[in-house]
């Protein structure tokens, strides 16, 4: 990536730690949220790169104006002249927004929010909070590589062309007391401003975000700011943080592998060579980033920007562009898949090549799908995250802050979670969909449903019915 973001997601805290909150009765704006749900996420759009004017689009797509007499609005579904604002940025990571127009500040508390005050207060200040999913990739715009996990030097590193794999899935953590964030490895360490990777949430291990025209800034509690200009990450003293210390944290789509469940062997892709599954273990070869159209069907691409692709003579081969044969439909059976283009069907040979075959192959055409890139599984809802509730072992759907799943999977193609403490010895089966989220089969053949209320209970009865939760 080699220019910023064009939006950002994110919600705002003020003083008084509520969220800034966008209301579908007649459109209002207050603060009166104590947590980040759906009306209190915020889509920052940056007009121009290296400028400071946003737009700030609600949820129900509708922008924030401010008339001269501060009173504000979210009723309008186009931008205006009233709708700029003007990012200001703290040092500690606080921003301020003035309307362009009237030069008022945006503050205020519960139901008295407006754009009238004159000068910035700490009425005036607000601490963005990033709405992403916690699982993404980093990328270091001064190096223009990603992040990764070093597993033999226990640290972190910008040396990866493209986001591949599980060492490159950081967890983002936001400590709400602190207002600050940590970055959290696969193997549930976090990085620490000196470098190295700590097992506990620490002052040295918390940084605040500063946002530049879409890019972020890391800074830690002695005002060092995050980067990846060694071969370690770690902060640095600069008056004039540049290229070096500049971040884009990005969505980290689903990697996974496909393995033959007659043979047991898993799908290899290398360019120019035909596609066999015949590898006993999965690695880059065998892992393929899914995606999805507007058609609801699905194509992998691997590491090497070749998809699986049907070709002639009805041959599985490695394409290297996009095209109308690279898209199957995924018909799952519980922890099986089976893959259908055309009216035909995917096969693998005695011999390991895989084919599409006219009619449903049985077993040779059975598939099990394993998600290779999240070492640590972390599932949300429209209603919040899936964790433990306070003080027991019951799983709830609608948590304010996340909770990490340890995920395991056996070779009939069941996964297992680990939440916390807690241990989950049953089988549950994993659907992936569109745009980019997946259900959960459970034991009883159910679906698995989040409410509102909080219940995460497998009583669905069709994948329709069931929770897609973004991971």
């Amino acid at each position: 990536m080699a220019t910023a973001p064009q939006t950002l997601s994110l919600g705002f805290i003020n003083s008084a730690n509520k969220y800034l909150t966008a209301e579908s009765y007649l459109y209002k704006v207050n603060a009166t949220a104590s947590s980040m749900r759906h009306k209190q996420i915020w889509q920052m759009e940056f007009l121009k790169q290296d400028q400071p004017r946003v737009h700030l689009r609600s949820c129900f797509s509708r922008y924030l104006t401010a008339d001269n007499n501060g009173k504000l609005t979210c009723d309008k579904e186009a931008p205006s002249s009233t709708s700029v604002f003007i990012l200001i940025t703290h040092p500690d990571g606080q921003v301020s927004l003035q309307s362009e127009p009237s030069q008022r500040y945006l503050g205020g508390a519960e139901d008295n929010v407006s754009c009238f005050a004159e000068s910035m207060t700490d009425g005036e200040k607000w601490t963005p909070r990033l709405a992403l999913h916690p699982s993404v990739s980093v990328y270091s715009h001064g190096r223009r590589r990603y992040m990764r996990f070093d597993e033999a030097s226990n640290s972190l590193t910008c040396d990866q062309d493209l986001a591949w794999g599980a060492s490159c899935v950081l967890t983002l953590y936001f400590d709400g007391k602190e207002k600050r964030y940590a970055l959290r490895t696969g193997a549930g360490t976090l990085l620490s401003s000196d470098g190295r990777l700590v097992s506990e949430v620490c002052a040295q291990a918390l940084y605040s975000c500063q946002l530049r025209s879409g890019f972020l800034l890391l800074r830690d509690t002695e005002g060092k700011y995050l980067s990846g200009r060694e071969s370690v990450v770690k902060t640095f003293k600069t008056e004039q943080p540049g290229r070096d210390e500049l971040f884009t944290l990005e969505p980290s789509p689903g990697q996974l592998s496909i393995r033959a469940l007659g043979s047991g062997k898993f799908i290899c892709l290398r360019p120019g060579a035909d596609i066999y599954a015949n590898q006993a273990e999965a690695g880059r070869t065998e892992t393929f980033q899914i995606m999805h159209n507007e058609a609801k069907k699905t194509c992998f691409r691997a590491a090497s920007n070749n998809y699986l692709c049907v070709g002639s003579n009805d041959m599985i081969v490695a394409s290297p562009s996009v095209n109308d044969r690279i898209w199957f439909d995924l018909l799952y059976q519980g922890e099986k898949v089976s893959f259908k283009a055309d009216d035909k069907f995917m096969s693998v040979k005695p011999n390991g090549q895989v084919v599409m075959t006219a009619t449903p192959p049985g077993r040779s055409g059975e598939f099990v799908l394993r998600l290779m890139n999240r070492s640590l599984l972390i599932l949300q809802s429209d209603f919040g995250f899936v964790g433990l509730a306070p003080g027991t072992q019951r799983l709830d759907g609608n948590l304010a802050q996340y909770e990490a799943c340890k995920l395991t999977a056996n070779d009939s193609g069941f996964c297992q979670f680990k939440v916390a403490t807690g241990d989950s010895a049953q089988n549950f089966s994993l659907e992936f969909h569109p745009p980019a989220t997946l259900t959960l089969g459970g034991p009883n053949g159910k679906y698995v449903v989040a409410e509102q209320s909080g219940g995460f209970k497998a009583v669905g009865g069709d994948v329709g019915s069931a929770t897609h939760f973004h991971y």
